[in-house]
């Protein structure tokens, strides 16, 4: 019997962790990083009014706009290697970048041309 009680605590707490490890898993979000660029392509941080100039290698965040002039196209990836490639003239936001079961981000083209998926 006192071998009962340790093997029992021991248990509940794996299981305690793998639930807490799987439910964080599920809060953190995706990488996704600008990996090229051509022409005019600024970035619009979530909640600002105001874009920036992109730069290669910068990581977006969950909410950023990616504004692309008439020359402009930007090449983004994701941490599982998908790539999207945004096309002249358009705007993107990367509406939802946290895992939520499917391991997929969501985007909204505001304007422009579709973007290709890889």
């Amino acid at each position: 019997m006192s071998f009962r009680l340790p093997f029992m605590i021991i248990s509940l707490l794996l299981v305690s962790m793998l639930l807490v490890s799987s439910a964080y898993a599920n809060d953190t979000p995706r990488r996704a990083i600008v990996n090229s660029l051509e022409g005019s392509v600024m970035i619009q941080e979530a909640g600002r009014n105001t874009s920036l100039p992109a730069r290669v290698g910068r990581e977006l965040k969950d909410s950023d706009r990616i504004i692309t002039g008439n020359n402009g196209q930007a090449e983004i990836v994701f941490e599982d290697k998908t790539v999207i490639r945004i096309s002249p003239d358009t705007r993107v936001t990367l509406e939802s970048l946290y895992r939520n079961g499917s391991d997929r981000a969501d985007t909204t083209v505001h304007s422009g041309c579709r973007m290709r998926h890889q």
